[in-house]
């Protein structure tokens, strides 16, 4: 996730006044890793793949506890005057 991006988001939906909505989408098709290089290198890929995936899962935890993090501040920091957040998690 792009700090910039997310302060910029922030920052508008506060000047706005207006709903800041993340999505954030758990597509199993979408991995870090090339599944073809996996399965041509690795002696257990079904093992191999398991353990990339949960590094993947772990990263998008990451990237929504870091938004939720970053709008909670927000809306302290302006007393509550601030920005609607409303993650989503598909």
């Amino acid at each position: 996730m792009s700090q910039s991006t997310m302060d910029y988001a922030i920052w508008l939906a506060k000047g706005s006044n207006a709903h800041l909505v993340g999505i954030f989408l758990d597509e199993f098709i979408y991995r870090s890793y090339s599944v073809y290089n996996v399965f041509t290198t690795a002696d257990d890929p079904a093992k191999v793949m398991k353990k990339l995936d949960e590094k993947d899962k772990a990263k998008r935890d990451e990237a929504v506890l870091q938004f939720k993090n970053a709008c909670r501040k927000v809306v302290l920091i302006f007393l509550f005057a601030g920005i609607k957040v409303l993650p989503y998690r598909s």
